[in-house]
């Protein structure tokens, strides 16, 4: 790739960031343009080598990225596996490649750890097939990453937004029970195993000494809340799975608290 198409390549890769509407672009939508953009095979993959997103605009591939992308990993394919574990950029690394008819095919590769906070979240790879990448396709790699870094940042932010949300779900619908439903929900969630319970409303009410008609209300505030799920099992009772986990946290706490008050 010539330096004059450098400026051009970079200008594509930017309006595909442009044209999400404001939005981060989907990775496999971004991560498509640039093989597009590069005439590369590109691959986004995890530390473990699981394939997230990958394209192949590489001419004359004989299939090899065409079959990693079809099983979704690279795990068997040892020279790929050691480049992601260095866990640091590589360019230009050769990739000695046998084919069916016992020949072997050389491709080209460069690697770049996508790092949000600090920490490697992924790895962007281009390849090329039988031509060496140049210092063009190397800029053009760490423009790709940031990209690819932008998408995961804002996973990142989505789920800590989403952690609060929960959080205040929770605490919300604590507070919403009355002091009988509380005492219920505790009994409750005293039986939950990973995140799910079969309830039977009759025996908690004659244990707690309150009316069935509390478990239900209570379990109606959380379900309303989105905190848990149920569906009934007819005489077996009511079966529960948590939804939004940090219930159990705020329940514990919050159940401490009242019982130092008390």
């Amino acid at each position: 790739m010539a330096d004059n198409d450098l400026l051009k390549s970079i200008k594509q890769l930017n309006s595909v960031l442009l044209e999400a509407d404001g939005q981060v672009p989907v990775l496999y939508n971004f991560v498509n343009s640039f093989s597009h953009i590069t005439g590369t095979a590109t691959m986004v993959m995890d530390n473990q080598g699981k394939v997230l997103a990958g394209n192949i605009s590489c001419p004359d591939d004989d299939g090899y990225f065409k079959r990693i992308l079809e099983r979704g990993s690279t795990a068997g394919e040892s020279q790929i596996q050691k480049i992601i574990k260095k866990g640091q950029p590589v360019e230009n690394e050769q990739l000695m490649v046998k084919k069916v008819d016992g020949g072997e095919d050389k491709y080209y590769c460069s690697l770049q750890p996508v790092k949000v906070a600090g920490e490697r979240q992924a790895n962007l790879m281009i390849c090329s097939f039988v031509k060496p990448l140049d210092q063009v396709y190397t800029a053009l790699s760490h423009v790709g990453v940031g990209l690819v870094g932008l998408t995961f940042m804002h996973d990142v932010i989505d789920q800590a937004d989403q952690v609060v949300r929960n959080r205040e779900l929770a605490e919300a619908a604590f507070d919403s029970l009355s002091y009988s439903e509380v005492e219920a929900i505790r009994e409750i969630l005293k039986n939950i195993d990973k995140n799910e319970s079969v309830v039977v409303a009759s025996k908690i009410a004659d244990s707690l000494g309150i009316t069935r008609s509390v478990i239900v209300n209570a379990l109606r505030k959380f379900e309303s809340a989105g905190i848990i799920e149920s569906r009934s099992l007819g005489m077996k009772g009511t079966f529960i799975r948590i939804k939004n986990t940090h219930a159990l946290e705020i329940v514990a706490s919050r159940s401490l608290e009242m019982d130092y008050i008390r």
